[in-house]
């Protein structure tokens, strides 16, 4: 399976894409639920790395009667292969057009505190010898 467009690496402030299921697969079943996970060609939802949180948001798909399917993404994880994985409460076909949206606000949010981190370590480590401040 070939790697995503990763469309926040071009533009962090994206918010909208649209992009075709690529794979899905039933991660966890039970009575009354399941979980699958989708990838897709082309993101913009973030997955957990690099001591940022995953971003949530929507997967909005037409049927072919036209009617809209509203999937929520909660949660997003990248593989050993780097295969970016969307997890939701329903399945999607392979080749489905969907658009999707992540949740701005708490993109936003987390965007703020990754850079108040930086921050505040340049001010207090900045004149620091210690290996991790080297390091930075």
């Amino acid at each position: 399976m070939s790697t995503p467009e990763r469309l926040y690496y071009s533009d962090a402030f994206l918010r909208t894409f649209t992009g075709a299921v690529t794979d899905v697969r039933e991660l966890a079943h039970s009575d009354s639920d399941s979980i699958w996970q989708v990838s897709l060609d082309r993101t913009v939802f973030y997955p957990t790395s690099g001591g940022q949180p995953f971003d949530t948001g929507m997967l909005r798909a037409s049927s072919p009667a036209g009617a809209i399917r509203e999937i929520r993404v909660e949660q997003v994880e990248e593989d050993e292969e780097g295969t970016v994985w969307h997890f939701v409460r329903e399945p999607l076909a392979k080749g489905t057009q969907v658009k999707g949206e992540i949740d701005w606000d708490r993109r936003f949010d987390h965007m703020q505190q990754h850079t108040g981190q930086h921050l505040l370590s340049a001010v207090f480590c900045g004149n620091c010898r210690c290996r991790r401040c080297r390091s930075i």
